[in-house]
């Protein structure tokens, strides 16, 4: 039962990346026992925050009542590194028994601190737990608020180890947007900074990470050498939490292979495990598993009940995400026992669940872009108190100097028309930057209202129609629905991610590291990506680039906009056509041409390209849908890369999407 996407494996890191104390087995336990009678003050601190740290994953209530104690001490001592440390445990326990709440206000206690020390690796460590937080309860924004600021303060620090793991975080966040290639990239480079450091509780978490990813892109195999990997190397460190989490995906991995024999004594495992470490996050998880695996066997008794100890179990956390994920087995569960109305009343309860969590996180941009609006109005009114106060500085000097009249009015005079005219400057700026904010919440009202509303209301009525009139409808008519459905899901998909990038880097979210990228083993990587949706429409795509073509770009954005403008020319060319992409040395830049056989696109909307007050709703040869969102995004990135980016289209002969970029 995939109840999150990280499955609360990135809690680990928690643990292991801000504790000393993590690999400690019951016999460094039993010796930091011994020596908490011989130590006081700052020691005794110190001791004390291991042992919560060395209880975390075979007893909770140990954890905290060490963490606790050791507050308590640092206070007495004014000791606030000890404090910081304290709170971090606590918070972490809280998060285990998912108590989320309590979890972020003693984060946010810890992050508080940290500012007063003003200590860059404590406000790494608090920003980087209020980031996981916010990733596992679906903040995305929020989490890659908090995950960049951590990588900031990281990299101040010179923490390698830090930097690694705030890398890590980030892919996750990409990864619960459906965005595997920028996840996987993440998470290859911590795994092998990991191994670099010879952090084995790091190298666990990329590792079921990595697993993961492969299971979500259907490569069991690897998925499986990957879980199993980190699971002998979790046997060893004796964590209790994060070998319960290996076992819950293995088993899920063998659910989805629908080789259910293998599956049930990893959950049995798990949820043994589960229970005796206070786990509720992993309960639900092995309940739902255990339903979906019953279900298989068609024993629907066992299916019904451990569906319902998960839905129980999610609903007295108050978890949204993990509600709908139990609604989406119920459904499952009643169509296999044709109750249709049973299928579609939980279908409604998922849609609505789902619509709830969409709109939480569609009113805070909304909110976003709310402050930067309110932010550029009270710019313009403090430029307005400035201009006044130099008039005001004016008519004084004026009076004080009433001797010189004739020569320092003169002056003076000039000085006025100068500040006048700055005054007007800055106000037109601000008045621009007002516009500029007003377009910007209209498109993105605009693009919400139509370009991602209708899609949702084409997967609900068409997910309606085969729920009520299943036994009705022809195979033909079920499969015509099922592609309808499964193609306004994709048109989302793409939209979303697309405007949750573009306004990331609208707010100076995404980092731009350029780096020497081979450019034709980054589009080969693209294409990957994209040949299932080219061979649906039998369309070749031909990487012509030569093996020696390097630009110095960031990896990350130029890999996003290849692939939107392969996406496009995919998208706009017929059936039976071809795509190519080929790239040349011109001085000290390097021109890549992307090439189709498509469509092509009339002058006057050639003209409107690329610029954000002109976007509007194109359908490709095979009616997809396209807003223009992901071409605005490739110029934002080409822009921040030192580049440009143009087109060159002639109807009914195709079009060239060029970019330049600086040679490595």
């Amino acid at each position: 039962m995939k109840l999150s996407k990280i499955n609360l494996v990135q809690v680990l890191t928690v643990f292991f990346l801000f504790l000393s104390s993590v690999n400690y087995g019951y016999g460094i336990i039993d010796s930091l026992e011994t020596k908490l009678d011989s130590v006081q003050g700052v020691e005794k601190v110190k001791v004390l925050n291991k042992l919560s740290g060395a209880y975390w994953g075979t007893s909770t209530s140990q954890s905290l009542k060490y963490a606790k104690e050791a507050l308590a001490e640092s206070k007495k001592l004014m000791y606030k590194i000890g404090m910081f440390s304290s709170l971090i445990n606590i918070g972490n326990i809280h998060w285990i028994k998912a108590e989320y709440d309590s979890a972020l206000s003693v984060y946010k206690q810890a992050l508080k601190l940290a500012e007063e020390m003003d200590d860059n690796r404590s406000l790494a460590v608090a920003s980087y737990n209020i980031a996981m937080l916010n990733n596992e309860l679906g903040n995305y924004a929020d989490a890659l608020k908090f995950y960049f600021k951590s990588l900031d303060y990281y990299k101040k620090n010179n923490d390698l180890n830090g930097i690694a793991e705030a890398q890590n975080g980030i892919g996750t966040v990409y990864w619960n947007l459906n965005n595997f290639e920028k996840a996987l990239s993440f998470f290859k480079k911590s795994l092998a900074q990991k191994e670099k450091l010879n952090d084995s509780s790091g190298v666990v978490i990329a590792l079921n990470n990595i697993g993961l990813i492969y299971r979500d892109l259907g490569q069991y195999d690897k998925a499986l050498r990957n879980y199993e990997r980190a699971l002998n190397i979790k046997l060893k460190l004796g964590n209790l939490y994060s070998i319960e989490t290996s076992y819950n995906n293995i088993a899920e991995l063998f659910i989805e292979q629908r080789k259910v024999k293998k599956a049930l004594p990893y959950l049995n495992k798990a949820i043994k495990l589960a229970k005796e470490i206070d786990d509720r996050n992993g309960l639900i998880s092995s309940y739902g598993n255990l339903g979906k695996a019953y279900l298989i066997l068609k024993q629907f008794g066992k299916a019904e009940k451990y569906l319902n100890d998960a839905l129980e179990l999610a609903k007295e956390i108050g978890s949204k995400k993990l509600i709908a994920e139990t609604y989406r087995s119920f459904i499952s569960f009643y169509k296999e026992l044709g109750d249709y109305k049973k299928a579609l009343e939980f279908s409604e309860k998922f849609t609505e669940v789902n619509e709830e969590l969409f709109s939480s996180e569609f009113n805070k941009r909304v909110a976003e872009l709310q402050v930067k609006y309110e932010s550029a109005q009270k710019e313009n009114e403090i430029n307005k108190l400035k201009a006044a106060k130099r008039i005001q500085n004016y008519e004084l000097n004026k009076e004080r100097n009433f001797r010189n009249f004739l020569l320092i009015s003169s002056v003076l005079f000039i000085l006025f028309g100068l500040a006048i005219f700055y005054a007007y400057k800055v106000k037109a700026d601000a008045n621009e930057k007002l516009k500029w904010l007003n377009s910007t919440k209209d498109v993105f009202f605009s693009l919400i209202s139509h370009d991602l509303k209708n899609p949702f209301h084409s997967i609900i009525a068409f997910s309606d129609m085969v729920i009520k009139d299943y036994e009705y409808l022809s195979d033909e008519e079920k499969i015509l629905a099922l592609k309808e459905i499964n193609k306004a899901a994709k048109s989302s998909n793409e939209l979303l991610d697309n405007l949750l990038s573009w306004s990331m880097s609208q707010r100076g979210m995404i980092p731009i590291i350029p780096q020497t990228v081979n450019l034709k083993s980054l589009v080969e990587n693209t294409i990957e990506l994209l040949k299932p949706a080219a061979n649906r429409k039998n369309i070749k795509i031909e990487n012509n680039i030569p093996e020696n073509i390097q630009v110095y770009a960031d990896q990350n954005t130029i890999s996003t906009v290849i692939r939107n403008l392969l996406t496009n020319s995919v998208k706009f060319t017929r059936e039976g056509g071809t795509v190519s992409i080929s790239a040349q040395k011109l001085g000290n830049q390097i021109e890549v041409d992307i090439s189709d056989s498509g469509i092509g696109i009339k002058q006057e909307e050639l003209d409107k390209l690329f610029r954000l007050d002109a976007i509007n709703t194109t359908y490709g040869t095979a009616k997809e849908k396209g807003t223009g969102i992901g071409l605005i995004l490739c110029k934002e990135f080409i822009d921040k890369n030192g580049g440009k980016i143009w087109a060159e289209s002639e109807v009914g002969k195709g079009s060239h999407f060029k970019f330049v970029l600086p040679s490595a």
